[in-house]
């Protein structure tokens, strides 16, 4: 995701996996490995800007932004999901 949405909705990556596994199905298998680069406690990304500047307005939720990005990892063909959840969002 390249906007996040509102700073209320805080997310650990071990939420946002289990999430999307939750979205596929069944099926999925996650790996964890171990690595020697140190990552930051905590990341966030804030569209507060976006908000401002842009005027941009969050039109999907996590839940649905979780779904709608397992929805097209599982396409058979991404150009025509793409084509599809473009004119999905313009409906929203």
């Amino acid at each position: 995701m390249e906007l996040w949405p509102r700073c209320e909705l805080y997310v650990t990556v071990s939420d946002l996996i289990e999430s999307f596994c939750q979205a596929w199905g069944q099926g999925v298998k996650i790996k964890i490995q171990s690595s020697k680069v140190k990552e930051s406690d905590f990341l966030f990304i804030d569209s507060s800007r976006s908000r401002l500047n842009l005027r941009w307005k969050q039109k999907l939720d996590f839940r649905q932004s979780i779904d709608w990005t397992s929805e097209w990892y599982k396409a058979s063909d991404p150009d025509i999901m793409t084509k599809n959840q473009i004119h999905r969002f313009l409906e929203l």
